[in-house]
């Protein structure tokens, strides 16, 4: 996001530099993740990831859609936060099952299964 609109000779040197210490592909933690929730609640999916590079994340739904940072524009009720956190805003039934976050840099990737229980009120 950083780059876009840019053209590559636009771009000074120095900011195409890595400033990783150390590379890594990624690694997910998922801890803090509210997978107990009500229905008409939000749900915040945690998916906290430690890469260098900066890796992209990406969310997949029970029914097989791909949420992005970019794409939570395009799909009312789910967002994907910059920390990679996804927040399905006014939670359904239909909700409920088991969501993947996934991370990848050019270091390798790394892909976790996250399951949203549903509490009856």
């Amino acid at each position: 996001a950083k780059f876009r609109d840019k053209r590559l000779k636009d771009i000074p040197l120095d900011d195409l530099q890595c400033d990783c210490v150390h590379y890594q592909a990624p690694s997910i933690d998922i801890y803090g993740t509210d997978n107990h929730t009500e229905v008409g609640t939000n749900a915040f999916l945690t998916c906290n990831v430690t890469a260098c590079p900066d890796p992209a994340i990406v969310w997949s739904t029970p029914s097989g859609v791909v949420l992005s940072e970019s794409s939570s524009s395009l799909i009312p009720r789910y967002t994907v936060h910059t920390n990679g956190t996804l927040e399905i805003e006014d939670v359904h039934e239909s909700d409920e099952g088991e969501y993947y976050c996934m991370a990848v840099n050019y270091l390798g990737k790394d892909r976790v299964p996250v399951s949203l229980k549903l509490v009856k009120q």
